[in-house]
């Protein structure tokens, strides 16, 4: 019952966009054990948690990428690249880091010396972790600024029991992260005026997770991951 009424909600939402936004992503290959099975479902996490809100995510191949990330009216391009070795600035638990600002060259990357031990812990969980790590990635380009929300796929630090409990408790996104993407994307639809929509998605289709989760370790993750 709750997917149906969630599904109803996020179509209801989606027929509101009189034309909705297209994001196009381009991805560099990745090979190794078990990692094109986690990228496969990581893509259609990012697919399903921006269709919900309207947005249609299109993948294409790095090789044809532009040469940077590039805003124009109703559509996104970000380019995604996949870095061997974490730079030293980059915080502890971070898998993946972005620039919104950036203009040139892509403006969101993959930390690959994080991701795979995760994978070999636990593929299934890392798939769906990696899923939320793009789209929350991918927020921040669309969104055009460094910023959080308290809860959800923009939220600044998920718990280990958030992370455990993704394939079944999917994050999502509040009204102010629609609001703020619509917006510099030029869209004429205000995700205002769509406030109470989202927000009955969120609570529909997630479980209030207890205040003692943040300090619940998990077996796959060490620690509570902390998007940038």
């Amino acid at each position: 019952m709750r997917f149906f009424l969630c599904l109803a909600v996020s179509t209801g939402f989606a027929a509101g966009l009189q034309n909705h936004p297209v994001v196009e992503v381009y991805l560099p290959p990745v090979s190794g054990s078990n990692i094109d099975q986690v990228f496969i479902r990581a893509r259609q996490i990012v697919g399903d948690v921006y269709s919900e809100i309207g947005f249609r995510v299109v993948w294409r191949a790095a090789g044809s990428h532009p040469p940077g990330c590039k805003t124009e009216p109703l559509h996104q391009k970000i380019v995604v690249a996949v870095l061997a070795a974490t730079p030293r600035e980059i915080g502890e638990w971070a898998f993946a880091y972005s620039n919104p600002y950036a203009t040139d060259g892509p403006c969101v990357k993959l930390l690959m010396d994080r991701l795979r031990p995760a994978i070999h812990r636990s593929p299934l969980t890392a798939g769906y972790l990696l899923g939320n790590v793009l789209a929350h990635e991918m927020g921040h380009v669309l969104q055009g600024v460094l910023r959080h929300s308290e809860t959800g796929v923009m939220k600044a630090r998920w718990s280990a029991r958030e992370i455990s409990s993704m394939p079944n408790e999917r994050p999502h996104f509040t009204a102010e992260d629609v609001d703020l993407m619509l917006r510099k994307l030029g869209s004429e639809t205000s995700a205002r005026s769509a406030f109470a929509v989202v927000d009955s998605i969120v609570k529909s289709a997630t479980t209030t997770v207890a205040p003692a989760a943040a300090n619940l370790v998990a077996i796959a993750w060490p620690m509570p991951f902390a998007p940038p």
